[in-house]
């Protein structure tokens, strides 16, 4: 983000170069007035002034609802001001490095909201990528049958599912799903019945006005102009136009929250779970991820939960792990499969995985950004993106169709999510022959069968989160989610020799490091490789590399720490990396 996103404060002064907009995101120790007084002398001492002359800016990260702060979430801040950051001191260094000055000042947990390269495009050839790339209309480009526009409603049961009794609620009517994105269009398959203008915002700007402005910035190569509408298309695109979404009658709130589904802002992302909780939404669909270390913005999902919407995130495309927020344990994590029942090569998958949906060659809602003006179409698209969409739609197809205070009062607020995941997991899906249960979840959703599935007994559902569970828990767990291919004893003993410290020190250092740790190794598919290599020669040939890679690329502080393990090791040659 840069000082032309937001507006200049009056009487501030320009700095010699151009000013970056930072977020330190803050877990402090307790929520009370007391810990925020605190925190604010500890900022305005320790960080002074930013960048164009204003005071450090600190506030709390979510509002209460009804005038009563949550004291889960009341313990998350944002510190925000504007920074300079150059080629040799870039802004994750000093932002972690601003970040460890406020830790040590015993404000709590400190990190830069830095944006998160953990979901990526799909670089695979003849397939289209996120809108924006689009493929060409050669023929050859899709699987047979995907040319059928209603292909992927018709794989998971959804057009039949229309048709199981609900009284006038079918096809999700009444039901309303908070969607963080790009924001919207005027694209026609979003008709104004489609969507809810009165609880739209914009989380960038901070107004009331979603709208996607279809801007690609000329640095930056992978922003998704567009991909709101796309995804929007794929839920609440009415029935009647050229493709229709999987719960037609369902109206969506946009929340413009994102640039690019490729560099996602926890902070960000979190404050729009929190907008689309407290504007009455009964489902949240999020067709992006990032690295989601920071434990506001599980918070924030597990607080929705609680209180009876069903959350489904995008288990994230071509990068090795599932990407957050989709691999907590309060969220429905979706991967993508294809017209032939098998997985889209692009899904991320793993244990955290729920259940898949249609994902490769989904006809949605296009925007040709390279005419000008931009023109509206539809044609088909690949990602998890998508197949997040269509399990969030039928979530609200069965809102709509048992009524969601019958079944709140049937399974009470907090079990409402649990009870749809138990029926998805029992008897709503398809298991194709040959299925990889452990990565790809139990299955492709089938609408028509959960919805014609009879509920379960309240006494059945057995499986919702503890609201005093712990947010996913140490740093080490969250960092072995990033390497998930090493087991977490083996990931322990390489973090160890790479911070030059014993195992029992490992804790406390990843306490202070982890965050910038995670940030590296999701940006870094060489550092990653390396680190979770299940070939303990790979790194024992040359040990050093690891080392010395993560020092290049770490704060002033990681890197001192690398460093002086360096130096501090007695035995001559490199040091051993198990």
């Amino acid at each position: 983000m840069r000082t032309s996103d937001y507006a200049e404060p009056s009487g501030a002064v320009k700095p010699d170069r151009e000013a970056t907009f930072l977020r330190l995101l803050v877990e402090a120790p307790s929520g009370d007035d007391q810990q925020e007084a605190v925190l604010r002398r500890v900022v305005r001492e320790r960080l002074g002034l930013d960048a164009i002359g204003r005071p450090w800016r600190v506030a709390r990260l979510f509002e209460p609802i009804g005038g009563q702060g949550d004291p889960a979430l009341t313990r998350f801040f944002e510190v925000t001001g504007y920074v300079v950051a150059t080629p040799t001191y870039p802004l994750q260094k000093l932002g972690f490095e601003l970040a460890y000055g406020l830790a040590e000042r015993g404000v709590g947990a400190v990190q830069p909201d830095l944006p998160s390269g953990a979901f990526a495009p799909d670089p695979a050839p003849g397939l289209p990528e996120e809108p924006g790339q689009r493929a060409s209309d050669a023929s050859g480009q899709h699987l047979p049958g995907t040319e059928v526009p209603t292909w992927a409603l018709d794989n998971i049961g959804c057009r039949d599912a229309w048709n199981v009794p609900a009284g006038s609620a079918g096809m999700g009517a009444g039901t309303v799903i908070g969607q963080p994105d790009t924001g919207f269009t005027d694209h026609p398959e979003l008709g104004a019945n489609a969507l809810d203008l009165t609880r739209d915002w914009d989380l960038l700007r901070n107004d009331d006005d979603a709208h996607d402005p279809l801007e690609r910035r000329w640095w930056f190569p992978l922003d998704s102009p567009g991909h709101g509408t796309s995804t929007a298309s794929a839920i609440v695109s009415r029935e009647q136009l050229r493709v229709s979404g999987a719960a037609p009658r369902a109206t969506l709130v946009p929340l413009r929250t994102v640039k690019s589904v490729v560099q996602v802002f926890d902070g960000d992302v979190a404050k729009a779970v929190d907008r689309a909780h407290r504007t009455g939404c009964h489902v949240i669909s999020m067709s992006l991820g990032g690295v989601g270390f920071f434990n506001g913005l599980q918070a924030t999902i597990r607080r929705a939960v609680e209180d009876g919407v069903i959350v489904c995130a995008a288990a994230g495309n071509k990068v090795g792990f599932v990407v957050a927020p989709a691999r907590f344990p309060e969220c429905i994590a979706v991967a993508a499969t294809n017209i032939q029942d098998r997985p889209w090569t692009g899904s991320s998958r793993g244990g955290e995985v729920d259940v898949a949906a249609p994902g490769e060659s989904v006809w949605v809602a296009d925007i040709r950004l390279n005419e000008s003006p931009p023109r509206y179409d539809v044609s088909r698209h690949s990602g998890t993106s998508f197949a997040v969409t269509l399990v969030a739609a039928t979530a609200a197809l069965w809102l709509a169709r048992h009524g969601r205070d019958q079944l709140i009062a049937r399974y009470g607020r907090n079990r409402l999510q649990a009870a749809f995941l138990h029926l998805v997991r029992t008897t709503g899906h398809r298991r194709p022959g040959g299925w990889d249960g452990n990565r790809f979840g139990v299955g492709i959703i089938d609408a028509r069968a959960l919805l014609s599935a009879p509920l379960p007994a309240a006494g059945e559902v057995t499986d919702a989160p503890a609201a005093d569970a712990p947010l996913v828990s140490d740093p080490l767990s969250k960092l072995n989610g990033l390497v998930p291919e090493l087991p977490r004893e083996q990931l322990a003993d390489r973090l160890a020799a790479v911070l030059g410290i014993g195992r029992a020190e490992l804790p406390g250092h990843l306490e202070r490091f982890g965050a910038e740790l995670a940030y590296l190794l999701s940006e870094d598919a060489t550092v990653r490789s390396r680190l979770g290599t299940s070939e303990p020669a790979d790194v024992a040939s040359d040990p050093q590399r690891l080392a010395t890679d993560l020092a290049r690329l770490a704060s002033p502080s990681l890197a001192a720490q690398i460093m002086a393990a360096d130096t501090a090791d007695p035995a001559p040659g490199p040091r051993t990396v198990s």
